[in-house]
């Protein structure tokens, strides 16, 4: 072999090397970046698990101390027990009338509000006789479009008690917008339309109401 020819060869094995150490060296990048994913998405999902655990804790916690404020709190109260669906009519802590009550089920239609525990407190109670606006997803809800105007005497039912700043306890109408049974309003409170009948003196406005 003449000089040229090995170091021609030389040349070749050189640059064989290279490539091989340019491409273990592509190999351990990729590897390096799949295992920072890897654990990027295992310290991602422990992150959520653990925000699921306290979000959970806290509510667990919030049930508690509203449970028992219920039957501590003087005078007239009503308490909506959601893991039972079953409300309590309390005076001075001590149960007056348990009835059941229903609530929505699934995802909620565009715009409606869930269905929070807390305390909240009567801000209206209206009959039959009184204008209410309906809102959008009493409708929308059932995949009807909403009318123009959703201002409706008696639209609720009978009897509608509204929280400030929370949800409608309504009872079922025989007919109207909401005399459809299997149809529960998101973000609302049903009643059976006597059991709210019965509730409606004892529930003034500024009357505690807690859902736990």
């Amino acid at each position: 072999m003449t000089s040229s020819g090995r170091l021609g060869a030389a040349l070749l094995v050189i640059l064989g090397a290279g490539v091989a150490a340019l491409g273990g060296r592509a190999y351990h990048l990729g590897r390096v970046t799949l295992d920072g994913r890897r654990a990027a998405g295992v310290a991602r999902a422990s992150a959520e698990s653990l925000g699921v655990r306290v979000a959970a804790t806290r509510e667990q916690a919030l049930v508690a101390r509203l449970r028992a404020e219920a039957r501590a709190l003087p005078g007239l109260l009503l308490a909506v027990a959601l893991d039972s669906n079953e409300a309590t009519l309390f005076r001075d802590g001590l149960p007056l009338r348990r009835m059941p009550v229903e609530r929505a089920t699934g995802p909620l239609p565009t715009g409606a509000p869930a269905l929070a525990r807390g305390e909240y407190v009567v801000g209206r109670v209206a009959g039959p006789k009184d204008t209410v606006e309906v809102p959008t997803w009493a409708w929308t809800g059932r995949g009807m479009p909403a009318p123009a105007e959703r201002r409706l005497k008696g639209g609720l039912g009978p009897v509608v008690v509204e929280l400030v700043d929370g949800p409608w306890l309504y009872a079922r109408h025989p007919e109207g917008t909401l005399a459809d049974s299997a149809f529960v309003l998101p973000g609302a409170l049903r009643f059976a339309p006597r059991d709210l009948q019965v509730l409606k003196p004892n529930l003034q406005v500024g009357t505690p109401v807690y859902i736990y």
